[in-house]
């Protein structure tokens, strides 16, 4: 950063005060930030934000009380102009999704080297997004694995399981299920429960989209609000 450029502020937010402070020495160490501090959840955050209007705000995702993704709404609501950064452990796309859909301009992993942090703040200081390559990649492989987990759940399933799956998409009551797949209600009631819980999915509409995702239905098959 040139003599003549603005010094930055950073504030550097994780529950782990150990992790905390390393990854704001490190910053205090290359003498190129006007003002570095820490603090150790969402809402302390928040008062070091009311304390001082930092520039920078990397941001931890787990925290207790309130996660990373909240406490970025909470301080861009308040201070629009700051630019947050997720900096987490977790290499799962969702945490990535949740964090950016909060308005963080960039994620990067804990173990990112501080060369690439330093040029991460350069980029979204000038107004640009930030992705490093090796964890779009670890995203990517994350992403993957996910939906090869989906489609094993889907190849484990007996026909029975794929017909209810189906006629879930067509709300059809349970008695009618049965009756349709010679089944009593009590057992219908059963494999819609394991359903719901192999695919992490709440109720008849739940298990609607997880029949579309698994190509058992089109969307346009779906029926809603009404049972046959």
């Amino acid at each position: 950063m040139a003599s003549t450029e603005k010094k930055l502020s950073l504030l550097v937010v994780d529950d782990h005060k150990m992790v905390a402070d390393a990854i704001a020495n490190n910053f205090v160490s290359s003498n190129l930030y006007e003002k570095v501090a820490v603090a150790y959840n969402g809402n302390a955050a928040k008062t070091k934000m009311m304390e001082y209007q930092y520039d920078i705000v990397f941001m931890d995702y787990s925290m207790p009380g309130i996660k990373g993704d909240d406490a970025a709404r909470n301080i861009l609501t308040l201070f629009p102009d700051t630019k947050i950064i997720g900096l987490s452990m977790f290499t799962e796309p969702h945490i990535a999704n949740a964090m950016m859909s909060a308005g963080c301009v960039s994620y990067l992993l804990k173990e990112t080297p501080v060369g690439i942090l330093n040029e991460a703040i350069a980029k979204v200081w000038a107004g640009e997004k930030f992705i490093d390559a090796n964890l779009t990649a670890k995203l990517f492989s994350e992403e993957a694995r996910v939906e090869n987990l989906f489609w094993e759940k889907v190849k484990g399933l007996n026909d029975d399981e794929k017909n209810i799956l189906i006629k879930c998409a067509l709300s059809k009551t349970n008695e009618k299920i049965g009756i349709e797949i010679n089944k009593g209600t009590r057992t219908v009631d059963g494999i819609i429960v394991k359903l719901e819980h192999l695919f992490n999915a709440k109720g008849k509409t739940g298990l609607a989209f997880v029949a579309v995702q698994a190509a058992l239905v089109k969307v346009s098959d779906i029926v809603f609000g009404r049972t046959k």
